[in-house]
Parts: C-alpha cells; sequence; structure tokens
C-alpha cells in the first residue's frame, strides 16, 4: 500500500488517510518564534484549499468547506517510522505513547540572505527569516473527510507539494515531495472522539469540551488587510468530549474567501 489512492480507508462515509512526504528544503516564516516550531492544521488546509482551486475550481472547493467530515492534523513529525505528535503543553514532538520527545529547537533557527537592488549605487540590504528544518526528516498529515473529497485530496496535496509553504516559495522554499499515502494504522494511529487533539481547534461551545489536559495557544491569522485572532486549543490536549468545531472565513483584498479550518481531529493509539 502508498503512493496512490489505496492509501485511503474508511465506510461509504467516511474515509481517514495519512500522507506521508519528506521536504526538499526548509520552511521559512516571518511569524514570531512561539509559533513557527510547528506547521499547524489550519495552515495545512488553506494551502490545500488554494491548491483545489486552481485543479478543480469553485464548485470543488466549495464541497470540500461544506464537508463536515473534514478535519486534518497539524504536521506530525517521523522518526524511526514512529509518529511524534506537536505538543503545545510541552512545546516538544511527543511519541504517541509519551516514551520519548524531540525537543523542537532542534529543528528551527534562522535563515540570513541579502535584499540586493535593482538599482545602482544602493548596497545589497541583509535581512533573515525563521526557518523550520524539515530536510532530513519524514512527516505525515493525518485526516478524515468524505469518501467524495478523497479524490480532490491527494491531488491537491501534490500540486502544494510543488508549490511550497512559508515565505520565498518562488525561490524554492518549503517545497515538498509525496512518498506513501497509508491508512493511519499503518503508523499505529486511529482516529476517535476521545484521545490526543493533533489539530488546532475551536469549540462552537466550550461547555462541550472535556479534557484530562487541554492546552491553549493564541493564534493570529493574516490574509490581506484582515486578520482573525482566537484563543484555541491546542495540540497535544488530551479530550474526553468535544464538539465539531468551527470553520471561520478571511476575505482577502480582491474580495475572495479562505476558510480557516478549526476542526477537532482526535485520535488514539493503535498497535503497531
Amino acid at each position: 500500500m502508498g503512493g496512490g489512492k489505496e492509501g485511503y480507508r474508511g465506510s461509504a462515509k467516511e474515509s481517514h488517510w495519512a500522507v506521508e512526504f519528506s521536504f526538499n528544503t526548509p520552511i521559512l516564516t516571518r511569524i514570531e518564534a512561539t509559533q513557527y516550531w510547528k506547521l499547524s492544521s489550519d495552515t495545512i488546509f488553506r494551502g490545500l484549499f488554494w491548491a483545489a482551486l486552481q485543479i478543480f475550481g469553485e464548485r470543488v472547493v466549495e464541497e470540500l468547506v461544506r464537508d463536515e467530515i473534514m478535519a486534518i492534523s497539524s504536521m506530525i513529525l517521523l522518526k524511526d517510522g514512529k509518529p511524534f505528535i506537536p505538543n503545545c503543553g510541552m512545546r516538544a514532538y511527543v511519541a504517541i505513547d509519551e516514551s520519548d520527545a524531540i525537543d523542537p529547537s532542534e529543528l528551527v533557527g534562522t535563515k540570513f540572505m541579502l535584499r540586493v537592488p535593482r538599482a545602482e549605487g544602493f548596497d545589497a540590504v541583509p535581512f533573515e527569516y525563521n526557518a523550520l528544518f524539515t530536510v532530513g526528516h519524514k512527516w505525515i498529515i493525518v485526516g478524515k473527510s468524505s469518501a467524495k473529497s478523497v479524490d480532490y485530496i491527494l491531488p491537491s496535496f501534490r500540486l502544494l507539494g510543488e508549490v511550497g509553504f512559508g515565505a520565498k516559495r518562488s525561490r524554492g522554499f518549503g517545497r515538498f515531495s509525496i512518498t506513501k499515502v497509508e491508512h493511519p494504522s499503518y503508523y499505529g494511529l486511529a482516529i476517535s472522539e476521545s484521545g490526543i487533539l493533533v489539530s488546532r481547534y475551536l469549540p462552537q461551545k466550550d461547555e462541550e469540551v472535556v479534557g484530562e489536559s487541554i492546552y491553549y495557544e493564541d493564534i493570529a491569522v493574516n490574509l490581506g488587510a484582515q486578520t482573525l485572532t482566537q484563543r484555541v486549543i491546542a495540540e497535544g490536549s488530551r479530550l474526553l468530549k468535544c464538539d465539531r468545531g468551527k470553520i471561520e472565513f478571511l476575505k482577502d483584498s480582491l474580495g475572495n474567501y479562505a476558510p480557516v479550518l478549526l476542526r477537532p481531529l482526535i485520535i488514539q493509539p493503535t498497535t503497531y
């Protein structure tokens, strides 16, 4: 199994999947050091939304947004084939059985560049980006969706890999290649109603959320002149009960809308 649609599996109504990939270049960002150690689920979904729009058009992206099952994880690190979940309480990538952890300081740093002016007589100006050094590691994104949405997800991931995440994509940064597509059980994971949260989550009603440990994160999502600021429940939280979460929308300067998917994706460990 791997590399194709056979990696998806689920009922006629719901499919569960895990996309494994490797990066060709680091991800560059200008966001604060408190945020750039992970690539969050809402950022990934906005990228998928954009890619699906380029390939399939508006009708399909409307279907993806209306897919009430749709939820995806933030980026999960693989070490020796074992998933390490971003945990905002510990600020680390933590093994699913909590037997090991990876300090994200090993993955982040600064990338210095020179901005060369086009006009003569001016010196090059140094500037810097925060960098998530994704190269040399395997990563997965786990998700669930309706069976119909599956046909759009993998092509959109492939285009997104060609374009990349983060800043300076036109110079090749943030690009990745899909290595396989599997069911989450391949990695010892099961999508569940309770367990470890692996996405950002904004509840519809706070009273619907019950957890053993709940971590919060303040986020700011920028699109053109609009900024969405929210306090969300963060990855690594252990939830016993939750609702479906929310999708917020931002509008850019051209009047186009982009979704901010803040639905919970929860996993439990299975036997490897």
